[in-house]
């Protein structure tokens, strides 16, 4: 996915490097050393990721191994919230403005799908990492927990 993003960026600069004054030997070695210099931004983004990734399954395992029954439900009490503003909105309200003509508008900002659908995400994988560590107690590789 990377490459994607850069590979574009890259011929626009290769592009410019073919435009310089320069001999055909000192293009050749400018463009080697971008592409050094690229390959190099390259690992240091995926190391960054990894590290971001390490970091959150720290955090799960860190919640998990806490005594505190809320942190364990916050996650699922935001997801909770989030269906019961969803069922309002799409349901419920629909519904009574077809039924007695209430006039309930609710639009649901983008912000919130992009929230909500990323706190979701992370809620599932961290329960099953939690499962596949066998960090749940009663809890099976088959995902019943």
């Amino acid at each position: 996915m990377l490459n994607k993003l850069i590979e574009p960026l890259a011929k626009g600069v290769f592009g410019l490097i073919d435009k310089l004054h320069l001999s055909k030997q000192e293009k050749l070695q400018f463009k080697e050393r971008m592409q050094s210099m690229v390959l190099d931004h390259q690992k240091e983004v995926e190391k960054t990721l990894q590290e971001q990734a390490r970091s959150t399954a720290d955090i799960i395992v860190a919640e998990v191994k806490q005594d505190d029954k809320y942190t364990k439900r916050a996650r699922p009490t935001v997801i909770y919230v989030g269906i019961i503003l969803i069922i309002w909105g799409y349901v419920i309200a629909p519904l009574l403005n077809g039924y007695y003509g209430a006039g309930i508008v609710i639009e649901i900002p983008d912000f919130f799908w992009h929230s909500w659908a990323a706190i979701v995400a992370v809620y599932a994988g961290g329960r099953s990492y939690e499962k596949s560590k066998k960090l749940i107690p009663g809890s099976d590789s088959e995902g019943v927990g």
